[in-house]
């Protein structure tokens, strides 16, 4: 979890991110730049946003309006993920 763009963009860019919850309005700017990036890395993300839309998010992404409880937000970013067994 992080508050600001700079912290997102390092998390991104690092193996082991399987998707994101973004909110658009981090302390050091707004999320544009993170869902390019994310989409760039083939990384499902939601947008969540009290805006009704969100300049610069895909439009293939989610979009959750504010507020809602979190684990709404959790199931679904559950469903954007790919199923994989997991090993025992």
């Amino acid at each position: 979890m992080t508050t600001t763009v700079r912290h997102a963009l390092i998390l991104i860019a690092h193996d082991g991110l399987s998707g994101a919850i973004m909110d658009h309005s981090l302390s050091d700017g707004d999320s544009t730049n993170l869902c390019a990036r994310l989409k760039e890395r083939g990384i499902p993300y939601i947008s969540y946003s009290g805006y009704s839309a969100v300049a610069g998010a895909d439009q293939a992404a989610p979009h959750i309006t504010k507020p809602v409880p979190m684990d709404f937000l959790m199931s679904a970013l559950e469903e954007l993920l790919p199923s994989t067994p997991r090993v025992s």
